[in-house]
């Protein structure tokens, strides 16, 4: 079958789909919008969650799914980084106290904390207090940087920025934040109003981030800091799925620390009539690359309930395991990506922000 029958079939089967979850009109008016890329409908239960833990994990991941095709050969958006990454601790909010790392000191986490890690580790960044909260974690000495109204944050690998998502109408969807100053200006995103699941390239010249509204331009998306090469790379929905509707989205889009593959993370409501085993979603992982292409399905991260439950995943700063958040203990498992990379996946129990120490390579 070809690509393009593919693609139909697909955005076939999405209307069908989602008919219990969107106006039939509003889906249908999006499914053009997808600049060529595979038509997909995966979707995202969003939920609270929970309260500080932090957990000391070294490995992790692969996956599959009803995901979209890429348009052919692959042009990273963004070259791989040079610099190597040792891993630190993985720091994760949950319903139970693990520990702390001993001789490091994080500030409390929640499900609004949005944790982020400066390059060399030094440093973990939250939001707080209408703010971005910087914490040296050897010394507990804590600086404050300006961002206001911001709702999640993540550090440039270069460490001189952050990437800020706007919290409310009337601020920028997506800022870049001076690391140092506090000072800010809006990214320019065409067509696109609010976003959610921001992340870095490796060599911070480029972002992807999962747009939510307006529906016509949900689904995964990359774009150069100074705004320009904007390039929808999934075409999905993100919205929160109805129980037992068949329909499915993203939850959280993660660029690799050291490679041009993206990490997607999934859920799929149980079609109607159908209940599955320890919950009505299921969760999967996907890689492919910033042009949407060798898409992959990396692993299935189980059923959840998904109430009261935020999913999430993060990639080691060596860029060889994922962490999954998981309602079930699971062994690690080794998959192999759409490059021939072998991936280590970690399930975590869990839920909510999800972090990841780098620490100087060792030699």
């Amino acid at each position: 079958m070809s690509l393009d029958e593919r693609g139909r079939q697909a955005a076939a089967g999405l209307r069908d789909r989602v008919a219990e979850n969107l106006p039939a009109v509003e889906m249908l008016d999006a499914l053009p919008r997808t600049r060529g890329r595979r038509r997909m409908a995966l979707a995202a239960p969003l939920a609270a969650a929970a309260v500080a833990v932090a957990a000391v994990l070294t490995t992790s991941p692969r996956h599959l799914s009803t995901a979209p095709t890429g348009p052919g050969p692959s042009t990273p958006t963004s070259a791989s980084s040079t610099a190597g990454h040792g891993n630190g601790p993985l720091f994760g909010a949950g319903d139970q106290y693990l520990r702390f790392p001993r001789g490091v000191y994080v500030p409390p986490l929640n499900d609004g904390s949005s944790p982020t890690w400066s390059p060399d580790g030094s440093e973990v960044a939250v939001l707080a207090d209408g703010g971005i909260l910087v914490t040296d974690v050897r010394s507990a000495a804590t600086r404050a940087v300006s961002c206001d109204a911001c709702a999640e944050i993540a550090w440039s690998p270069d460490g001189r920025t952050f990437a800020a998502v706007g919290l409310r109408p009337g601020v920028p969807a997506l800022r870049l934040v001076d690391a140092t100053t506090g000072s800010a200006h809006p990214v320019a995103l065409r067509d696109i109003q609010a976003i959610r699941s921001v992340s870095w390239a490796p060599d911070s010249r480029a972002l992807a981030f999962l747009a939510v509204s307006p529906r016509s331009e949900q689904g995964g998306w990359t774009v150069r800091a100074d705004g320009s090469q904007q390039t929808q790379f999934l075409a999905m929905l993100t919205a929160f799925p109805k129980d037992q509707s068949g329909y499915s989205g993203a939850m959280q889009v993660r660029w690799s620390p050291t490679s041009p593959s993206i990490a997607v993370l999934f859920a799929t409501a149980d079609g109607p009539g159908h209940h599955s085993p320890g919950g009505p979603f299921r969760l999967d992982v996907q890689t492919m690359h910033p042009d949407g292409a060798s898409p992959n399905h990396l692993v299935y991260a189980g059923h959840c309930t998904c109430a009261g439950f935020a999913p999430n995943l993060v990639w080691s700063p060596d860029g060889t395991t994922l962490a999954v958040f998981a309602q079930h203990d699971r062994p690690t498992e080794s998959r192999i990506d759409g490059d021939g990379q072998t991936v280590l996946v970690r399930f975590v129990r869990g839920s909510g922000p999800l972090s990841w120490q780098p620490l100087p390579e060792v030699p």
